[in-house]
């Protein structure tokens, strides 16, 4: 018996003009499931099922979907101010730096971008610009983006894993394919609540930053053990890399002010994503350019 008729006639068609159907790796699931409806914390599918959502499309939707005061927003926005500019600002993000800026005690100037992962990538680059090197430190199995500086390490095998990850040794595979092998030598994938393997990256090269999420969440949630990111902080401080937070997940979910103002540990560097706007394209980059370099 088809349980999905109605969404496996959908991904046939998809499948015609999308790679596998989907536009992302992580929609392509079992049983295949169509979504074509959603309000605050519910999905409905094409077969007209209703689930309750508890992914929230791994955590910008913490308002729920389709919110009413959201929306109004974004249409107000999108009918009184034009939606692109060749030249020239607008008064509406020089208004949502400022709010930002206020709320989170740490961040003394933002950049705008679309994705988390334009984000991630501008960061990195920004640290390698006010340092002057190149090597960049990683958590084993996180998720800090699509690019080659923070996807090299995607689903390692098993038989690949170990008490440090050494790129360069040997060819990423599977997702992270395509990554050429000169890059994967200037990324060092280490394990999460790890200060050891930091210190032992910094001997050995020029590091430029490292970014980590300050709770890993890619492989499961696994949480800062006691002293580890006060401990990123100083080591941070001590060999001069920039020390950057993913909070694509973490941000404005735990706290207004991230989760930087929890564990009370500033970094360098803070990421913010789609959680900005409850779901709607936008990521920042924030922090107070030249503080601890």
């Amino acid at each position: 018996m088809r349980l999905y008729p109605r969404s496996e006639e959908i991904l046939r068609k998809n499948r015609r003009f999308i790679p596998g159907g989907v536009a992302s790796l992580n929609r392509s699931i079992k049983p295949e499931i169509v979504f074509v409806k959603r309000h605050g914390a519910y999905l409905c599918d094409a077969e007209g099922n209703r689930y309750i959502d508890y992914h929230a499309a791994f955590a910008p939707h913490f308002l729920g979907h389709n919110d009413p005061y959201v929306t109004e927003a974004v249409v107000r926005a999108l009918r009184d101010h034009a939606s692109l500019y060749g030249s020239g600002t607008t008064i509406l993000e020089g208004q949502l730096a400022e709010l930002i800026c206020r709320h989170v005690s740490s961040v003394e100037s933002v950049q705008f971008l679309n994705s988390g992962s334009e984000a991630t990538y501008q960061a990195i680059r920004l640290a390698r610009a006010l340092t002057g090197r190149d090597h960049v430190v990683v958590m084993q199995g996180g998720y800090n983006g699509w690019h080659n500086d923070v996807s090299c390490n995607l689903m390692t095998p098993l038989e690949e894993l170990g008490p440090r990850v050494s790129p360069g040794e040997y060819p990423y595979k599977g997702m992270s394919a395509g990554t050429p092998l000169d890059h994967q030598k200037l990324v060092h994938c280490i394990n999460f609540n790890d200060l050891e393997s930091v210190e032992y990256v910094c001997e050995k090269y020029p590091v430029a930053a490292l970014i980590t999420e300050p709770i890993l969440q890619n492989i499961g949630v696994i949480k800062p053990e006691a002293g580890y990111l006060a401990g990123l902080r100083r080591l941070a401080d001590r060999y001069g890399f920039v020390l950057i937070f993913d909070e694509v997940k973490t941000g404005f979910r735990h706290a207004l002010g991230g989760y930087a103002s929890i564990c009370g540990v500033t970094p360098d560097l803070v990421v913010y994503g789609k959680a900005l706007a409850n779901g709607y394209p936008i990521a920042m980059l924030v922090g107070a350019p030249g503080r601890n370099l």
